[in-house]
């Protein structure tokens, strides 16, 4: 019996974080941006998702609002499974989405909406989807003039001529520069 009151005790002290499902189902109801949506539960519980592993352009950045609208196209009032991980900084749940058995974190690099973000993911499938969608010149890839980067308040990642992780200040401040072939501003345009 005293085994049972202190797992009892434990449970009410851990947070709701620690007690969520792994993978649940619901319904999409909302699309903040590219890569951030809103599922409502079987249970009514609307839950912030930010899709593992990739990074969308923010809505003012080139292909902000195409992601967007095409992240809502692929989601919106449609039946999802999310396989979710950890919370983010923002208390978002960090999760992979599929819709009708696709992969939509996926979905959204091959169709070059989205970076495949190195700094939280090695998934391969992600990092395949990218070089395809770059090799294709799909999306954020069609434009060679623009820099398309991921920026993160201290990180600058070019698309061509340097990985990401790889850059250095000095290689941001040529971009910046008009050097190395880019033109324009360290931001996508």
């Amino acid at each position: 019996m005293p085994c049972i009151i202190v797992i009892l005790a434990v449970l009410a002290f851990l947070p709701a974080a620690a007690r969520e499902p792994r993978t649940f189902t619901g319904k999409a109801v909302s699309v903040q941006d590219g890569d951030t949506l809103h599922v409502l539960d079987d249970a009514k519980r609307e839950h912030t998702i930010r899709l593992d592993g990739i990074d969308a352009p923010e809505r003012k950045q080139a292909f902000g609002t195409v992601a967007r609208d095409r992240l809502a196209e692929i989601t919106k009032g449609k039946p999802v499974t999310v396989q979710a991980g950890k919370r983010d900084k923002y208390g978002r749940m960090v999760a992979r989405i599929e819709v009708e058995g696709q992969d939509v974190n996926r979905q959204m690099v091959a169709e070059g909406l989205a970076w495949h973000y190195l700094r939280y993911s090695d998934d391969a499938t992600l990092a395949e989807a990218e070089r395809e969608a770059r090799a294709a010149r799909r999306g954020l890839w069609r434009d060679r003039e623009r820099v398309a980067v991921i920026v993160d308040l201290h990180e600058f990642a070019p698309v061509s001529g340097l990985a990401r992780g790889q850059v250095k200040p000095a290689a941001v401040q040529a971009v910046r520069r008009g050097a190395s072939g880019f033109s324009g501003s360290a931001t996508a345009r």
